[in-house]
């Protein structure tokens, strides 16, 4: 056999053996890199659920979405154009505000059972909303999350992108190298009172999020500790003493299957209640 044919099938042998890359790191800024979305799954057929006609966006009112799972969490762009007529909403809103702004949705269902959603909202200024979405189509914004976004124009619409962490939420099966979770994609506009979506789902209809999009994706764990000390001091100027409390909860989330909470001196403190 010629010494070149056997190199030919060790290196063909050896790079057969390398693991599986991770997806590397995208750059949360906004600004739309095709290298770095490379390989991520790409959504396009975004249509009306606002009026509720389902008709496909029109060219200067079109968007798309892009997905990657990476070892740092979940990656989403949607790059959304805008008529040059049609004014744009910008207003600045606090945080959860329930304000009429041109704005862009991911929602999330990381189990695809349709149970439970979680949407993460980033309008054209840069301001961000999230919320639970249970029953199919009942909102709850009593729940703040820690997320990555950014938001950037670019000629012709604005460009937004997320980070959603693996620890952000309890789901199902964690430890598996694969996992199926169910999205959704829309972008509002505000001036003109429209909405576009992928996939064709509405929260108009009975089933909402069970009509999610499905995907396989890769699956990476990760780990959250969290520990929030309380220290207070009193004084007693008629006594003249002085008195000091503390206290510290501790959130330890070993995988996504499992969380634990411990408070210290669980008579001085404050609690607080996230929805999962």
């Amino acid at each position: 056999m010629p010494p070149t044919l056997t190199r030919s099938r060790v290196w063909l042998t050896l790079i057969a053996l390398l693991p599986a890359l991770p997806a590397a790191a995208v750059t949360i800024d906004g600004v739309f890199d095709p290298q770095e979305w490379a390989g991520a799954e790409h959504f396009t057929d975004f249509v009306a659920v606002q009026p509720l006609s389902g008709a496909p966006a029109p060219a200067d009112r079109r968007a798309e979405a892009w997905m990657l799972s990476t070892p740092e969490g979940l990656a989403f762009a949607v790059r959304a154009w805008h008529p040059p007529e049609v004014p744009q909403t910008r207003t600045r809103i606090q945080r959860d505000g329930n304000a009429p702004v041109d704005r862009m949705n991911v929602m999330i269902d990381f189990d695809a059972d349709g149970r439970v959603g979680y949407d993460f909202t980033i309008t054209a200024a840069g301001d961000i909303m999230d919320e639970v979405v249970s029953n199919e189509s009942s909102f709850n914004s009593d729940w703040d999350a820690a997320w990555t976004h950014a938001v950037a124009d670019f000629d012709g619409g604005y460009v937004a992108e997320w980070l959603i962490p693996w620890s952000i939420a309890q789901m199902r099966n964690s430890g598996e190298e694969r996992r199926t979770v169910a999205v959704y994609f829309d972008r509002v506009l505000v001036a003109t009172g429209e909405r576009f979506a992928f996939p064709d789902a509405s929260f108009n209809r009975p089933r909402f999020v069970s009509d999610f999009h499905r995907v396989e994706i890769d699956q990476y764990q990760d780990q959250q500790l969290a520990l929030t000390p309380y220290v207070v001091s009193s004084h007693d100027f008629v006594g003249d003493q002085s008195d000091f409390k503390a206290g510290l909860d501790v959130f330890w989330k070993p995988s996504g299957d499992h969380q634990f909470a411990l408070t210290l001196n669980p008579d001085f403190g404050q609690v607080e209640s996230d929805e999962l």
